[in-house]
Parts: structure tokens; sequence; C-alpha cells
């Protein structure tokens, strides 16, 4: 009743543009359509765009650790000045919309796992920032989903530098061999990020699991670089 009174009198705003016009879990349908889904072709594998349905070149040369990688959305647009507020600008009550979205698209993709988990930060990265966006992701994505949310599977066992201005090559020396993975041995585990751009971390966060006994490894970005 209280909540109705106070929608009445103070309209809940977009978190994204300001309006009151439709808004859903802080965001209002308008800047929701301007979210664009991946929603083309794309390999069964890594999830890069394909002309038809089936496994790219890259992928049947070189399987990659991980079984499946998908992105939600393409990274572009307001997707990009979401994103950098909820990791940089303190924005955690985005985390209600952005998982919603996540955990739609794991329904609609049909991907269901043992476990939860994310891409994790190093201890001091996270002192620093005062949150891992990636774990409050998931703990949305497995709330909703009703995925056992493990937090401590995952864990960066030295400090990288940021991925934000590498190339793919300097990504790829960045990321190797930095996580280490416990705890999932013949266990499906899903793997939430904010997002994938040369998937770098995509590769060495299931590596991990899989040297740790996993018997298949999910990725699942909220954006993805194309």
């Amino acid at each position: 009743m209280l909540k109705r009174v106070l929608d009445t009198i103070l309209p809940p705003r977009c978190l994204a543009c300001g309006s009151s016009d439709r808004v859903a879990l802080g965001i209002c349908a308008p800047c929701t359509a301007r979210l664009k889904r991946i929603d083309g072709p794309v390999c069964d594998i890594c999830g890069v765009e394909l002309g038809t349905p089936g496994i790219c070149l890259a992928c049947s040369r070189k399987r990659p650790p991980y079984d499946i990688l998908r992105g939600v959305y393409r990274f572009e647009g307001l997707l990009v000045d979401m994103i950098h507020a909820f990791k940089y600008g303190r924005a955690t009550t985005l985390k209600r919309f952005l998982g919603w979205t996540m955990a739609a698209a794991v329904a609609e993709w049909g991907f269901q796992t043992d476990m939860i988990t994310f891409v994790p930060m190093h201890w001091t990265k996270v002192v620093e920032r005062g949150y891992n966006q990636a774990a409050l992701l998931a703990k949305e994505v497995g709330r909703l989903r009703g995925l056992p949310l493990a937090s401590d599977v995952l864990r960066k066992t030295r400090m990288t530098a940021a991925q934000a201005g590498l190339a793919r090559r300097g990504r790829q020396r960045n990321m190797a061999g930095v996580f280490a993975a416990t705890g999932m041995r013949d266990k499906s585990v899903m793997i939430v990020d904010d997002v994938v751009t040369t998937a770098s971390t995509a590769y060495e966060t299931a590596l991990a699991c899989k040297q740790a006994g996993a018997a298949t490894v999910i990725f699942v970005g909220l954006g993805r670089v194309l």
C-alpha cells in the first residue's frame, strides 16, 4: 500500500534518462528498447556472429576450454553508459535491471547448471571499489533462476593491469594463468561477467575450472564486443 502511494506521489524515474515513462526495475521502456540484443546466428561454442548456425573456424581448429560463451547485448550505445556507471560510478541499483535481463536471456537459452559464479577481482581491487559488479550480477541471476551462488570457487591469484586499452594479445598475456578454481569437480558451472571483449577472461576462467575438474563451463557476459 505504501509503495503504491509513494509511486503515485513520486513516480519512479528511469536511472538512465530520468523519464517516468513505463519504468520497470529502474529503467524505462524506451531505454530498454535501445539495448541491442545479439540475436543473429552465432557460433555454437564461442558466440561470435556467423552467417549461418554452426561452429566458427577458430573453434573448429582449436576448441576453447569453455563449452559455451554467450553475450546478451551488443556492447554499444546506452549499454556502455549503464555498465560504466554500474562498474565505476557505484550505481549498484542497476543490478536489478541488468541482472533481470541476464536471467531472462539465460532462461531463453535454456542454460541450467549446478552452480553460478562470477569473474573474481583481486581482493585489493574489491577493497578499492567496494564491490565486484560481476558478483552482483551473478547473485541476481542466481536468485531469479534458482541457481546456487558459489562465491568462493574462483579466485584471482595476482594483480593485473586493467584490460581496458590493451590489444587482444596484450589482454591474453595479462590474464594468462591468473585464475585458480576449486570445489567444482564433475559439476556444471556458469560464470558471469559484465563485458566480453576478446574472451581472454572467459578462456582463462574456464581453463581454471576445467583444470579443477568441472564437467561443463558456460560463460555469460551482459555485453559483448562484436
